[in-house]
């Protein structure tokens, strides 16, 4: 029987989607990388060639191998000849990461409201900019959420598993492979799988083919889109990779910036240099006073977390969070240290639940003062109104599905994806 609790959540939740879909419509096209992979789409629904290969890699002008990002992209273009259906999609698989981690924060955490939870993961500016837009990070939101919760239950609680153990490691499996094909972030994922596979071996030993048939099994239903390009480029798959490595150890005094913008993901951190936010803050003085009072929140809010940090009682499972937050900001500095990617949070995005999951500790502790909830309450409405201000300054502008709709119309009626733009130049071209 559906409760009217049940239906006042489903309400929020729909009316939390729904404004995170009209933001992404109208901010997407801010950058040639969402140009490139709606395109990956358009060429997997109407090139009538497979998607061997996935989204660039734009510092060694490679591709990820396999074909998920086609196929999130290409099937709803294929299937509805709609060219917003693959934004909405996508917002749905992102949106389904954060309802996840915030029905999950409620079982782990419960004193905190349901409510206040989802609209926390659901507009936190991190989570909000970097998965509205149809972006291959956007879908890491997702299989973020899933390494996440079964870091949580295997070594935070795992005297108190909710589920089967094989559960999480299916779950670790396929958000691995599913990651692979999408994002170089996937090597993050080695860590934790060896760390979890040594917790398990360690309780018990005779046991361990268990967990491994369990990821086995994940890996291969996420492989399923990419078996094809192991078995017709297996020999190529890893060409031009080591142009993604360069070491420079002057990056190490980058170490308090990538501390700031890592710990940042928990808080209303808007200082993301984002064309989108210049030209809403740009209308009207009120809009940008708007963004000011959410910057300053979001200071006041960081140290709010790290006084509470200070004052309350810690138990076993915060511990281990401040060591998971410790070893993987590490961790992000070291792959920041080889790799020659300029520092952006977004290139560690599936690690965006650890600091959000360490503050849950300190908003549980500090909504017990109650003009702290009252603000924050407060903020959160305050970051809902400007996300759909912002969604209305850019309506039908510059950024929007509609400075290139007739581009993508297009190229869907004539079934040619040169008609919206065309494919950069990689190593793969070669042997396709």
């Amino acid at each position: 029987m559906i409760t009217n609790k049940t239906l006042n959540v489903t309400l929020f939740i729909l009316i939390l989607f729904l404004c995170r879909l009209f933001l992404g419509i109208q901010i997407n096209f801010s950058h040639e990388d969402y140009t490139q992979v709606y395109l990956i789409g358009l060429e997997n629904a109407f090139s009538g060639h497979w998607s061997y290969w996935g989204p660039d890699v734009v510092w060694s002008k490679t591709r990820l191998p396999g074909a998920m990002l086609g196929l999130l992209v290409g099937i709803p273009l294929r299937l509805t000849d709609n060219q917003y259906t693959p934004i909405i999609l996508s917002n749905l698989i992102s949106c389904a990461g954060l309802i996840l981690l915030s029905f999950y924060a409620k079982r782990r955490f419960p004193a905190l409201s349901l409510y206040f939870l989802l609209a926390l993961f659901l507009l936190s500016p991190f989570m909000l900019f970097n998965g509205v837009v149809l972006l291959n990070t956007s879908y890491l939101i997702f299989s973020g959420a899933l390494l996440f919760v079964v870091v949580a239950e295997l070594f935070l609680y795992r005297n108190d598993l909710l589920w089967n153990v094989g559960y999480y490691f299916l779950a670790l499996g396929f958000s691995l492979l599913f990651t692979f094909q999408l994002h170089l972030s996937w090597v993050m994922f080695l860590p934790f799988v060896l760390v979890l596979f040594y917790l398990e071996w360690a309780r018990n030993p005779k046991l361990w083919w268990k967990p491994l048939s369990f990821f086995i099994l994940g890996c291969t239903i996420a492989s399923l889109t990419l078996f094809p390009t192991i078995f017709t480029y297996g020999s190529v798959l890893l060409t031009g990779s080591e142009d993604n490595i360069h070491v420079n150890i002057q990056r190490l005094s980058r170490i308090f910036d990538l501390f700031i913008r890592y710990a940042g993901v928990a808080t209303f951190d808007t200082n993301q240099k984002l064309n989108f936010i210049e030209l809403f803050a740009a209308k009207s003085w009120m809009n940008g006073a708007m963004v000011w009072i959410i910057k300053v929140f979001s200071l006041f809010q960081f140290i709010g977390f790290c006084i509470s940090f200070y004052y309350f009682k810690k138990n076993d499972a915060f511990r281990k969070t401040a060591l998971l937050f410790f070893l993987t900001m590490v961790m992000a500095l070291g792959l920041y240290l080889i790799g020659n990617k300029h520092l952006e949070m977004r290139t560690y995005i599936i690690l965006y639940p650890i600091p959000i999951w360490l503050a849950l500790y300190a908003y549980t502790y500090l909504m017990d003062y109650r003009h702290f909830k009252s603000i924050v309450y407060v903020m959160l409405a305050m970051v809902f109104v400007t996300s759909f201000g912002i969604a209305l300054a850019n309506f039908n502008d510059t950024y929007s599905f509609n400075s290139v709709e007739s581009k993508i119309d297009k190229a869907i009626q004539d079934k040619d994806p040169d008609a919206f733009a065309i494919r950069r130049k990689t190593l793969m071209d070669q042997y396709q």
